[in-house]
């Protein structure tokens, strides 16, 4: 990929981000937080791959601001998740979905105030001036091994919430990575070849789904510790007998499918 080229994608990447942050600002819905958080993590996987052979001071990085955006994004979105399936276990009249509705509306306010104040083309110009002159096949080969190194030092022994969570993020750096290039997966997953790139986002999406669960029990367990009528107690109890079963399904479904991916 020539310097233009990186050039190109950098500005698409912040250009998409920033159609989402627009519809955001316009009163959008979660699809467009989701997806405003979908570009920024396709950036940050490109951003990893331009700077592998680059020093830490001449590294392209995402700007702090743009950071903070994508936490700001996370925090709506969790609220969100949580609404839609917390939702049907109560009546309109219920309480405790308000609650949660006021939640969303605080968070959203905070990821707007900063929105506004975000300048997308003055730090797309930042990254393009340290972007390299060029990435090439053989630092797409080095970064998708060093990918695999990692991936397999963090499959090794009892695999814990927070290791699961660097997990998905370093399959999805593999996976939109090899998609910029065009190139297919079982090339280098596993090393002997019998994975797809759609194998490792249905990987990817059941690591998502058993996180979701984790984020939602602590939102869970944060409201069961707070001041609840009895009624709302009870219908939190319920869901949480139902999501530690779909947790604990989720991680049995992703154990299954990693040997697959990283056996020699």
């Amino acid at each position: 990929m020539k310097r233009k080229r990186v050039k190109w994608y950098l500005e698409k990447r912040m250009a998409y981000i920033e159609k989402y942050a627009k519809l955001i600002l316009a009163g959008g819905d979660k699809e467009a937080i989701h997806q405003l958080r979908i570009g920024f993590k396709k950036l940050r996987a490109f951003l990893r791959l331009a700077g592998l052979k680059s020093s830490a001071e001449k590294r392209p990085m995402i700007p702090s601001e743009l950071k903070q955006i994508y936490r700001y994004t996370g925090k709506v979105r969790d609220l969100q998740l949580y609404y839609h399936n917390i939702f049907p276990f109560y009546h309109k009249a219920d309480s405790y979905p308000h609650q949660v509705l006021h939640q969303i509306a605080v968070a959203k306010g905070t990821l707007l105030t900063v929105l506004k104040d975000f300048r997308f083309y003055k730090a797309t110009k930042r990254m393009k001036k340290k972007a390299p002159d060029g990435v090439s096949k053989r630092i797409l080969d080095k970064f998708i091994q060093k990918k695999t190194v990692a991936i397999g030092k963090l499959t090794g022994g009892n695999i814990q919430n927070g290791r699961l969570h660097v997990l998905k993020k370093y399959l999805k750096d593999v996976s939109y990575t090899l998609k910029v290039f065009h190139t297919r997966a079982r090339k280098y997953f596993p090393i002997a070849g019998k994975v797809n790139r759609h194998e490792l986002d249905e990987l990817s999406n059941i690591l998502n789904e058993y996180l979701d669960c984790v984020v939602g029990l602590t939102l869970l367990n944060e409201a069961l510790s707070g001041d609840l009528s009895a009624d709302d107690a009870d219908i939190l109890k319920k869901i949480k007998k139902e999501w530690i079963i779909k947790k604990a399904r989720t991680r049995r479904l992703a154990m299954v499918m990693l040997p697959g991916i990283l056996q020699n």
